[in-house]
């Protein structure tokens, strides 16, 4: 007869079994918070090469993160205000009359011998319809004050307090020259903790490279 196989559990690995679960329970529960904080993180990782940029000219951290910050900001805020939605009304306006031209050349003498091309033309109609509605709902987002595109950046954050929160939690983490690492310091278990800070790092050196170009 074979040897009989006992299988022990131990107290501790019963706790660590339930701890586990409950973290991941709680994360689940949370997911929308972590999700922010995330995001918050990626964005100072973002700044954090212009922030080190003025802090070698002597520069107060302080005012050096609020001017970057300001700068990105404004710079984000510009390009949505003034010149996306001129490009969203062109293009909507030029798909809107595209099929106008197209049965203008099909109705043409040169082009009387192609075979198809107004069944093709009518299937290219509706196939497009749809985008230039999608354009033109898109440009009804861009008012002519800031609302618009302040509302576009709530809806896209979820919320104005998911929006007010990733900004000030991102502000904080690069405000101070190890936000980040005390953060990790405070979340992650003792023995996990200099592996994810190191991890911490070499991924904001990654992220601050691909902001850089």
């Amino acid at each position: 007869m074979g040897k009989e196989t006992r299988i022990s559990i131990t107290t501790g690995t019963l706790v660590t079994a339930l701890l586990i679960i409950a973290g991941v329970y709680l994360f689940w529960l949370l997911r929308d918070l972590a999700l922010l904080i995330l995001t918050a993180i990626v964005i100072a990782s973002a700044i954090e090469p212009g922030v080190a940029f003025f802090i070698r000219y002597r520069m107060p951290r302080f005012i050096a993160a609020l001017f970057v910050y300001v700068l990105v900001f404004g710079t984000v805020f510009s390009v949505f205000y003034f010149f996306f939605p001129p490009i969203v009304a062109d293009a909507a306006n030029f798909l809107s009359a595209a099929p106008r031209y197209l049965d203008t050349l099909n109705a043409t003498a040169p082009f009387s011998n192609i075979t198809n091309t107004s069944g093709l033309i009518g299937g290219a109609q509706g196939a497009h319809s749809s985008f230039v509605e999608t354009l033109l709902s898109l440009q009804s987002v861009f008012s002519a004050t800031s609302g618009g595109v302040l509302q576009l950046f709530i809806t896209f954050f979820g919320g104005i307090f998911s929006l007010a929160l990733v900004i000030v939690l991102s502000f904080y983490f690069a405000l101070q020259d190890t936000g980040v690492d005390d953060f990790l310091r405070m979340v992650m278990p003792v023995a996990y903790e200099e592996y994810s800070v190191d991890l911490w790092k070499r991924a904001q050196k990654k992220i601050g490279l691909w902001m850089q170009g």
